[in-house]
C-alpha cells in the first residue's frame, strides 16, 4: 500500500468528477451514434444480443480489468515513474492483453491495426481519467460503456 500512488480507500471511496466522466461518455456515445448513422443510416441496435447478460458481464469485464491496469498496475508504475509513463505502458499492456481474441478472430490486418491503436487510446484515456479522478470507478464506467456499446451496435 505505500508503493501505490493512490492507495486503496482513496481508490474506491472517490465520487468520480462528473466534469470529467460526462464529456467522456458523452463522446462515448457521440462516437458510437455517429458509427451508426455512417453505417446503418439511422439507430440500430443488434437484435442478436441479450442486453441484460450484456451489461453483466461487462461489469464484471470492467472491474476486473481496470483493477488490474489502473488499479493496480499504472498505480504501482506511477509510483516508480512519471505518472505519463506509468499510463502509457498501462495502456500498452491493457493492448497487447486483448490480442488473443483478434488472432483467433483472424481479423485483416487493416482492421487488427485500427484495434490495437484504438485499444491503446482507450488505455490511456481510461488511465488519464483514473488519474485525474483518484476514482477507480470512473474508468470502470468508461469501460463498461464502451464494451456495452461495442457489442450492442
Amino acid at each position: 500500500r505505500k508503493r501505490l500512488f493512490i492507495g486503496p480507500k482513496e481508490m474506491f471511496a472517490t465520487v468520480p468528477k462528473m466534469s470529467i466522466l460526462l464529456p467522456l461518455l458523452a463522446i462515448i456515445t457521440v462516437y458510437y451514434a455517429g458509427s451508426m448513422f455512417l453505417n446503418r443510416g439511422g439507430f440500430y441496435i443488434n437484435p442478436d444480443r441479450n442486453i441484460p447478460q450484456l451489461i453483466v458481464m461487462f461489469t464484471i469485464v470492467a472491474v476486473q480489468e481496470e483493477l488490474l491496469f489502473r488499479g493496480w498496475f499504472l498505480n504501482i508504475l506511477a509510483y516508480a515513474t512519471t505518472e505519463r509513463k506509468a499510463n502509457l505502458l498501462s495502456a500498452l499492456f491493457f493492448m497487447l492483453i486483448h490480442y488473443p481474441g483478434w488472432i483467433i478472430a483472424a481479423v485483416p490486418f487493416v482492421s487488427f491495426l485500427v484495434l490495437s491503436v484504438s485499444t491503446f487510446i482507450l488505455g490511456i484515456v481510461f488511465g488519464w481519467s483514473f488519474r485525474k479522478n483518484h476514482s477507480i470507478w470512473t474508468p470502470i464506467l468508461l469501460h463498461m460503456t464502451w464494451d456495452v456499446f461495442s457489442y450492442l451496435v
